[in-house]
């Protein structure tokens, strides 16, 4: 009974056995290093995205206030 598996070793499969439990094993995910036109690049697309939603925050705050 050890760790080290031989040529000589068989292994079974026991059908019976049922467990109530599930073990999921979940790695996590290291990030790359991004090169600085890549952050420049990344920053620019978010920048972009996130126009029309502040133009729209600005226009409901104007409205609500009834003022320019």
């Amino acid at each position: 009974m050890s760790k080290d598996v031989s040529e000589d070793d068989e292994f079974f499969f026991n059908e019976k056995f049922s467990s109530k439990f599930y073990k999921v094993k979940i790695s996590t995910v290291v990030p790359q290093k991004e090169s600085e036109p890549e952050k420049k690049e990344m920053r620019q697309r978010v920048e972009e995205n996130r126009k029309p939603h502040i133009d729209a925050a600005i226009v409901r705050i104007m409205k609500a206030r009834h003022n320019m």
